[in-house]
């Protein structure tokens, strides 16, 4: 439930300053998108079906989290 408690304080931000609800909402989408790279809930059936342990994904997800986290930052900083 943090997302809906984000995106209404964003929201209330967003109506203080007069512009569209848009950017705001992409900014929160980006952001459960990069908390989802760095917590790999999604991928625990995987790893069971695979026999494969959580220490060889989670350094591959932490990557993917910083590249993820760098290219929302930009997208949000250059084209909202």
């Amino acid at each position: 439930m943090a997302s809906a408690h984000g995106a209404g304080l964003m929201l209330l931000d967003n109506q203080s300053f007069y512009t569209s609800g848009g950017g705001p909402a992409m900014g929160v989408a980006m952001g459960e998108q990069v908390a989802n790279m760095i917590q790999p809930f999604w991928a625990l059936p995987v790893l069971a079906i695979a026999g494969i342990s959580l220490r060889r994904v989670m350094g591959f997800t932490v990557m993917s989290f910083f590249v993820g986290l760098v290219v929302f930052d930009l997208a949000l900083l250059f084209l909202a």
